[in-house]
């Protein structure tokens, strides 16, 4: 019932049973199905419940288990076979991986089911490391303690415990402290919102859009670029198919960069005929 057929994977020639509905067959008992399922150097039905032909063995496919887990992808490991994307189950990982694989997939699961819960809060006591989840949480004084060292945090906010304080407040002074901007996140904002960096290579200054055309000087650098793609302006000299996919001058060839000025490409287009 056992002959040798060549591993799609590794290429190695390994012990097939020559009947792939064995497990159907009702003069085969289970212990003998299992006997020839340990022996067996692919996968079988017994252990993967995949519908096709198994031709990777069971050693690429626990190679493939343990660099699914390796990665932390932990919820979708796949068959390995390229034509098949069933998702591999529990036991089945359980019967494919190594022993060693198999423990490190389990606790990793485990603390990706708990710390998915939206109860959750990890210690932020940088030598603690540990994690608990809280229910019946005050919303007026979301105060909690870790369990194992009992550092206290605001539950709310993810932060260390800000007495006498609300959680915008603590987060004002937080960013008065670390950026000398209360409203550092707003601020941010704007700034991202209203500027661009210098495509220069090195450079990266901040440049505000006026109501000028769209070709731009990095006035630290000297660096001339498209405001709407920030591709070099030597580029777009040899022609508007140089201009990033997407880029109004892309796309509308009759207009240039220096012939059409505005804050934005939609205020510098209002009444164009396009």
């Amino acid at each position: 019932m056992l002959q040798p057929k060549e591993c799609e994977n590794c290429c190695e020639e390994k012990l097939l049973i020559d009947d792939f509905r064995f497990q159907k067959l009702q003069a085969v008992n289970d212990d003998h199905k299992k006997t020839l399922a340990r022996l067996c150097d692919y996968p079988t039905p017994l252990l993967q419940q995949c519908e096709h032909e198994f031709t990777i063995c069971k050693d690429c496919t626990a190679t493939h288990i343990s660099t699914k887990v390796a990665e932390n992808n932990l919820t979708n490991i796949t068959c390995p076979h390229l034509d098949c994307e069933r998702t591999l189950t529990f036991d089945e990982i359980k019967n494919l991986a190594s022993p060693d694989v198999f423990q490190l997939y389990e606790d990793r699961l485990n603390r990706h089911t708990i710390t998915s819960d939206p109860s959750f809060r990890h210690c932020l006591r940088p030598s603690c490391g540990s994690g608990s989840i809280y229910t019946h949480i005050d919303a007026e004084e979301p105060l909690i303690r870790c369990e194992e060292c009992r550092f206290r945090m605001c539950f709310a906010c993810q932060t260390p415990w800000h007495a006498d304080q609300t959680c915008a407040e603590a987060q004002r002074a937080r960013n008065f402290r670390e950026h000398g901007d209360p409203e550092y996140a707003g601020t941010t904002a704007l700034i991202d919102g209203t500027t661009k960096k210098c495509p220069g290579d090195g450079c990266g200054v901040r440049i505000v859009k006026g109501n000028g055309c769209f070709h731009m000087t990095c006035s630290q650098c000297r660096y001339q670029f498209c405001w709407e793609c920030l591709v070099e302006y030597k580029l777009i000299q040899r022609g508007p198919e140089n201009h990033a996919l997407g880029c109004f001058f892309r796309e509308h060839p009759n207009y240039h960069p220096a012939d059409v000025g505005g804050e934005t490409i939609e205020a510098a287009t209002r009444g164009l005929i396009l």
